[in-house]
């Protein structure tokens, strides 16, 4: 049968845009069956931590995701810190994590960030609310400051969280003190490790200081979540690294040798 040349046309473009909509659709189904597929199963002893950070969280508000968590909390218990600092707070989810992990051996978490007013209450009250507020100090100074001084007072840690300011002077004039104070056989993680600063601070511990990177599948941390990473990302840099001390601070090349230097 003919067809004028304008019904053609109209008949071409509706099958066309057809066809485009299938495609979408298929592409829309193939996307969350691979999602689903590589989606990450929390620890069932963490579902108290993601239900009360659940119960606070509010759009827009960067919060530890559940694989993150996990590693925090897996990391403690082998280690079995009871010490720990973070540089950073804000909505206190990472703390929150980490107080529940040192919990059963009396440990405590320090917190240095200048979150004030509401920024600074939110993480708070999340502590309070699970029964942490005892166990947390927050320092609300720059840790230009704070971090020396809880040097200077000589306290120690079993495990530190970085998740501060992260240009790399700032990030290097935390390391030099944090690596004195972190017990040897501790632990220390980055978050935001794909950024080059963050990858230049990790390079530095391994390479000055003898730090190991943890072996991440032996903390939940699988193919599948890698490749989700990467195709979420759109990086093979990992979002999160994990170090140990294995070193003795006093045993460390540039704490012995003073003019030593190798290039990271």
């Amino acid at each position: 049968m003919f067809l004028p040349q304008w019904r053609l046309s109209v008949r071409n473009l509706v099958n066309a845009i057809t066809k485009q909509s299938q495609q979408k659709q298929r592409q829309f189904i193939l996307k969350r069956y691979v999602a689903e597929y590589l989606r990450y199963r929390p620890l069932l002893e963490t579902a108290p931590i993601r239900e009360a950070i659940e119960k606070m969280r509010l759009p827009g508000y960067p919060y530890c995701h559940p694989e993150e968590g996990d590693l925090l909390y897996l990391l403690l218990q082998e280690i079995e810190g009871e010490a720990c600092l973070e540089m950073g707070f804000h909505t206190g989810s990472t703390a929150l994590y980490m107080s529940n992990a040192v919990a059963a051996r009396d440990g405590r978490v320090t917190s240095v960030c200048l979150d004030v007013g509401k920024d600074a209450t939110r993480g708070k009250k999340l502590l309070s609310d699970n029964g942490f507020s005892a166990r947390h100090r927050l320092i609300q100074i720059n840790s230009n400051r704070a971090v020396p001084e809880l040097f200077l007072a000589n306290e120690k840690f079993d495990f530190i969280f970085m998740d501060g300011w992260k240009t790399l002077d700032h990030l290097m004039m935390e390391l030099y003190y944090i690596n004195q104070m972190l017990r040897t056989g501790g632990a220390i993680v980055f978050d935001d490790s794909f950024m080059p600063s963050v990858r230049a601070a990790i390079r530095l511990l391994k390479r000055y200081y003898g730090y190991t990177e943890v072996d991440y599948k032996m903390y939940r941390q699988t193919k599948k979540l890698r490749l989700f990473q990467i195709l979420t990302s759109r990086t093979l840099y990992r979002p999160y690294r994990a170090l140990i001390k294995s070193v003795d601070t006093e045993a460390q090349i540039p704490i012995r040798d003073w003019h030593f230097y190798r290039p990271v």
